[in-house]
């Protein structure tokens, strides 16, 4: 179950991103290890949230990659931005305060794929800034996932 609490064998790991930089904001093109596997399980959903809106642009926006290192595989098939122009898993706002899926777009498509991982494999996030994106205000992701 997506943005929500799921069934009772559904995990979740929070990660505060903004202990990147200054412990505030994220304001930079940045790597963070967000997520080691515990044991074999399978991501459900990527979600963030923010306390500062971050409004979709076609120039000064972020995209979010998520990459198993140790399997070499992109978690997404398409990498979440916040640029306008993109039709794909992106182009969409981060709303202030609101827990956002970076996986599924809320048109019923879902953009995960290389979710099953072993125990010990890391997933890794890439934020790129571009051009003068609004920093990410308190970042907090969510990974949920299941043994």
């Amino acid at each position: 179950m997506r943005n929500g609490l799921g069934s009772d064998g559904d995990k979740h790991h929070i990660v505060n991103l903004s202990t990147m930089g200054n412990h505030t904001s994220v304001a930079a093109t940045t790597v963070q290890a967000v997520f080691v596997a515990p044991c074999a399980c399978e991501i459900i959903d990527i979600s963030l949230a923010v306390t500062t809106a971050v409004t979709a642009h076609s120039t000064n926006h972020w995209t979010l990659a998520f990459v198993n290192q140790t399997g070499d595989g992109n978690i997404m098939s398409d990498n979440f931005d916040t640029d306008s122009d993109n039709s794909g898993n992106g182009g969409r706002s981060l709303t202030a305060d609101t827990l956002t899926s970076l996986a599924d777009d809320g048109a019923g498509t879902n953009y995960l794929q290389n979710v099953v991982l072993a125990k010990g494999d890391v997933i890794v996030l890439t934020l790129t800034k571009a051009s003068s994106a609004t920093a990410l205000a308190y970042p907090q992701l969510v990974v949920h996932w299941r043994p």
